[in-house]
């Protein structure tokens, strides 16, 4: 088996391309901005994934075209590292790409945990049990959305990682203070129950379990 391997970073790459090496993995790594779109006649290709369904393009003009399954690692910092119109069309090109391979963090899958308000509620439908959490671009409906969830909250956006953009509000003052500073900068906050604890609380789903 071949993999074609997008790192999330340059401090990746180096652990990754070690693990592969040490089980045998042949793998080829690539940068979200070595896919390209070309589209003929009756044979459209991706550049990066198997021939199309309409028509085995020229090798050529498919880098990954070896690959037996694609694994990909992108995360929102891929905004700032290439671009947000790289970072855009690399999701379009990748989603194309998985109706001929497999890929391993598919684009859907990405975005939904990349947008923590829609992970939360389909982990919630799923039955898993997230905490109380209510998200919304009204300032006014998020104010009044703490007198049903006890202090202190965590407020935080609904994109990023790393802890950033993340704020514990120890009253319903500071939370609505918070909201307000969310509406005018144009961004839409997540007010969260906080539950404390001595370490930090993830939630890693693979196949059907948690």
């Amino acid at each position: 088996m071949r993999f074609a391997y997008f790192p999330k970073d340059e401090r990746e790459r180096p652990i990754f391309e070690a693990e592969f090496k040490k089980r045998g993995i042949a793998v080829d790594i690539f940068e979200p901005t070595t896919l390209w779109l070309r589209i003929l006649r009756n044979q459209p290709t991706t550049g990066a994934g198997a021939p199309s369904r309409l028509g085995a393009p020229p090798p050529q003009d498919i880098p990954l075209s070896q690959a037996d399954l694609v694994f990909q690692r992108s995360v929102p910092s891929w905004d700032k590292v290439y671009g947000s119109h790289v970072a855009s069309f690399f999701t379009d090109v990748l989603s194309l790409v998985e109706a001929d391979l497999p890929v391993i963090n598919p684009i859907q899958a990405t975005l939904n945990a990349q947008r923590k308000h829609v992970a939360l509620f389909l982990l919630s439908r799923a039955g898993l049990p997230v905490l109380d959490t209510f998200c919304s671009p009204d300032p006014i409906r998020n104010v009044n959305i703490t007198n049903n969830i006890p202090p202190p909250y965590v407020v935080k956006t609904t994109r990023g990682s790393g802890g950033l953009g993340v704020v514990l509000a120890p009253d319903k003052a500071v939370a609505g203070d918070l909201a307000s500073l969310f509406f005018h900068n144009r961004q839409v906050p997540i007010i969260q129950h906080f539950a404390p604890a001595p370490y930090d609380i993830r939630i890693l789903v693979v196949g059907s379990s948690a």
